[in-house]
């Protein structure tokens, strides 16, 4: 979906306002600390264990990482998967009890600065700017900074960047009439509310809305129509601005789908939510890029 110009008025849709990213971390008491080098120098890890902390969505790339890294290194990797909004925290008490269970987790980027600075993660200044392999010149500044650094230290290696996009089902826009995806916020809710009502006697809505109680996921919903009617979270002196005009206008959007969404919003999470994307029960839904894998 193309990026439309953001005009007050016409209450634009932007199809990708939200960013987020997953941030490689090393835990602050791993078993072995990656400047130590130790026998796995030479790329062979056989007998040592690795135990990584990952959110439930990477569950299954996770899994096939760890095949082919068990495979060529030798080492065993135990993962551990969690909900995405209590990664940071099973990653902070893991280290503040004395488990220290974790070598390595992917913890959401705007927690390293809590995570570095309760010592739960290890700064890696030193051992990226000694390992040219890494090859960090080729990373995106943008999404390399604030999602590993803190001050002027590096507590991670980014490998998830991606952007908060409207997906739009083509079978079921064409079944109530709908010959084009909308292109504004208004459009949006004529659209859920027409396919909800055709069609929500058969268990098909007019989509999706992410309402559990998630920071992130309920955040980059609202953050897409904040953004749509030409709103910011903060002026530019760094002061929040949630209740200007904009702000609350893009949340009574957000309220405005509820009654139009796969039941019940509240208690919808990525499992439900995505469950009833891949059934075909929804017409929309606000996701990351790689829920496309597979929607075709």
């Amino acid at each position: 979906m193309s990026f439309l110009p953001s005009r007050r008025r016409r209450r634009v849709l932007l199809g990708a306002a939200a960013l987020t990213a997953a941030t490689i971390a090393v835990a602050g008491c791993a078993t072995q600390s990656p400047e130590s080098g130790g026998e796995g120098a030479d790329g062979d890890f056989s007998g040592q264990t690795l135990n990584a902390l990952l959110i439930t969505s990477h569950e299954g790339a996770g899994n096939w990482l760890k095949e082919h890294f068990e495979e060529e290194t030798g080492a065993e990797v135990n993962l551990t998967i969690v909900p995405y909004d209590e990664i940071g925290s099973t990653l902070a008490l893991d280290q503040q009890s004395g488990a220290n269970t974790f070598d390595v987790a992917a913890p959401w980027y705007v927690s390293i600065g809590d995570l570095a600075e309760g010592g739960s993660i290890q700064d890696l200044t030193d051992w990226i700017d000694e390992t040219p392999s890494l090859d960090t010149d080729d990373f995106i500044p943008s999404i390399n900074d604030p999602y590993t650094l803190v001050g002027d230290r590096r507590y991670g290696l980014p490998f998830d960047g991606d952007t908060h996009v409207l997906f739009y089902n083509k079978e079921i826009l064409e079944r109530n009439g709908i010959t084009e995806p909308p292109a504004t916020w208004d459009e949006y809710l004529a659209d859920v509310k027409t396919i909800t009502e055709n069609e929500g006697d058969d268990g098909v809505y007019g989509s999706a809305i992410f309402g559990q109680k998630s920071p992130l996921i309920l955040g980059a919903a609202y953050a897409n129509r904040l953004a749509g009617f030409g709103g910011e979270f903060v002026d530019e002196d760094g002061k929040p601005t949630i209740n200007s005009p904009e702000a609350v206008a893009a949340a009574e959007a957000l309220v405005d789908a509820v009654p139009y969404a796969f039941p019940t919003a509240a208690e919808t999470d990525f499992g439900v939510g995505n469950g009833a994307w891949y059934d075909g029960k929804v017409a929309f839904i606000e996701n990351w890029t790689d829920l496309g894998v597979g929607s075709e």
